[in-house]
């Protein structure tokens, strides 16, 4: 019960998650604390913060960093999210994973429901350290299978383990590229690279047959990604990519090519909008600038030529019939007052050629 009202104080006050396990402090347990210890030494944004590792009354427990957003898990089975997110999120776990590797700490387990996700798209991965000992079983996930060798205790989920892991063998960095590639191959198909009714047949899957070509699940993936994610999941960790640090200079290189494609794309298509937006505008200023014309040659211009030529300013009233045309033309009613208020008068000049001048006349 101490413990217990530890993990509950812990986790309200502080603010931080503590993950138990009941065990005698024996040989193993003692390991699993020194591995722990060790993971906690990464310093990484992709990685989760390990705060405290330590033991109370036979209990191990660790104190970690509480993420805030979804396991990769569950964004895979919910909505939909397209190649770009896949490649940010790939990238940034192939980044944790090599430093992890850079040094000497193989996860050991990396899976989608160990990599959480923020909601501004951070990446963290989990349980580094502690998949050498024990994972629990979740009903929505593949069996944990534990297998003991003389290399010590090797713990992964059935899915995603490299064939090497999955025949009891000692493990490196490889394995975890393995896995990694299985992770990778999920985003991008949205179904496991190894599939199987049991556990049995998933391994005999993992050891024998190569998961279904990228492309020919998804058409728009390109062949370079294909190509990465067949490379992880070679058979033979000889054959793999050897480093995490390729894999991850491999995505990043790909990432650049595409990435700036799709913003261009948005790009165009914003260009296309502001258009398409200024374009409307212009419309309408247009429309609302000859209504408005209009409506002054109608309800100002033409009473004003009508009272012009009451007064017998005929020069004046012409004048304004002249601007009016230009908003009202072929105006019937404009022509009237136009032929009304002029005389069409023809002048000759002696000598020829002689400046003329004009002025307003009246008769009564």
């Amino acid at each position: 019960m101490r413990s217990t009202r530890l993990v509950t104080r812990v986790w309200t006050v502080r603010w931080r998650s503590r993950f138990c396990f009941p065990a005698l402090i024996s040989s193993p347990e003692w390991r699993f604390i020194q591995e722990a210890r060790t993971a906690s030494a990464l310093n990484h944004p992709n990685i989760v913060t390990i705060y405290e590792i330590d033991s109370i009354d036979g209990t191990a427990f660790i104190t970690m960093e509480l993420i805030e957003g979804r396991t990769l898990a569950d964004l895979i089975a919910g909505e939909a999210f397209g190649l770009a997110e896949a490649m940010s999120y790939a990238v940034q776990i192939a980044d944790a994973l090599a430093a992890a590797h850079a040094k000497g700490i193989v996860h050991r387990d990396l899976k989608p429901a160990n990599v959480m996700v923020t909601r501004a798209g951070l990446v963290k991965i989990l349980d580094f350290g502690l998949a050498k000992v024990t994972e629990p079983v979740s009903a929505q996930d593949s069996p944990t299978v534990t297998m003991r060798t003389a290399a010590g205790v090797v713990v992964g989920t059935v899915a995603y383990m490299s064939p090497e892991q999955a025949e009891g063998k000692p493990v490196d960095s490889r394995s975890d590229i393995f896995s990694f590639g299985s992770v990778l191959y999920e985003m991008v198909t949205r179904r496991r690279a190894f599939e199987g009714n049991t556990t049995l047949s998933i391994l005999a899957s993992i050891l024998r047959v190569d998961p279904r070509p990228v492309r020919a699940v998804i058409a728009n993936a390109s062949a370079e990604l294909e190509e990465i994610i067949a490379r992880c999941l070679r058979k033979h960790p000889n054959e793999r990519v050897q480093r995490m640090d390729d894999v991850r200079a491999q995505l990043d290189a790909l990432r650049a090519r595409t990435v700036p494609a799709s913003k261009l794309r948005r790009t165009g298509l914003a260009v296309a909008a502001t258009i398409a937006i200024l374009l409307t505008i212009g419309l309408f200023t247009g429309l609302w600038r000859q209504n408005r014309n209009t409506a002054w040659a109608y309800e100002q211009a033409i009473p004003e030529i009508r009272r012009l030529m009451d007064r017998y300013e005929y020069s004046e009233a012409l004048a304004l019939v002249d601007r009016a045309a230009v908003f009202i033309p072929g105006d019937t009613g404009l022509a009237e007052l136009r032929q009304n208020s002029s005389l069409q008068v023809k002048v000759a000049s002696d000598p020829a050629g002689a400046g003329r001048s004009h002025s307003s006349l009246w008769c009564s």
